[in-house]
């Protein structure tokens, strides 16, 4: 069971480095870097917040070289915003999104000459991206299964039951 200690802080130059630290029933410190560039620890429950910042000033290098890497690759990919005009992937190929409102038909998403074309009731970002999401996952659902078997067969192997889902983490 984990036990959220909230933020702490220690100064890296001219740099404040912040990070969240949760405590559990571990015998070991780690330390992530998150999607959006915080800096999430995770420490022994007996462990002192003293003793916490001492272990991250020594990973100082190691946060700077992890946190300019999330950065950059923000800036290569920066969040779907889950509006019309915006690119996506499917099969390997970019479709430009292209948003409808219509009430009779929202919730339907489907792909048409070289768009990804789906219709909303409200045409909010969470609306469109859950539609979006529930729609790649049953386009797995069908094609996923298809091509496994496939595999399976020419290697001589059975599998069992595939199961899609979608993972935050792994």
């Amino acid at each position: 069971r984990e036990h959220p200690m909230g933020n702490m802080s220690f100064q890296y130059d001219t740099e404040k480095i912040e990070f969240t630290v949760v405590k559990s029933r571990r015998k070991s410190l780690s330390l992530a870097v998150q999607p959006d560039g915080k800096l999430l620890v995770k420490a022994p429950l007996f462990m002192s917040d003293s003793e916490i910042v001492k272990w991250m000033k020594t990973k100082t290098s190691w946060i700077v070289r992890q946190r300019a890497k999330v950065l950059a690759k923000q800036e290569e990919n920066p969040p779907k915003q889950y509006k019309s005009g915006e690119r996506f992937l499917y099969m390997g190929q970019e479709y430009e999104l292209e948003v409808r409102i219509s009430t009779g038909r929202a919730g339907m998403v489907g792909i048409a000459e070289d768009k990804i074309v789906l219709f909303s009731k409200t045409g909010e970002a969470s609306e469109i991206q859950k539609l979006l999401t529930n729609w790649y996952i049953k386009q797995a659902k069908l094609c996923i299964p298809k091509r496994v078997r496939h595999f399976a067969e020419q290697m001589g192997e059975s599998i069992g039951n595939i199961t899609i889902k979608n993972q935050k983490k792994r």
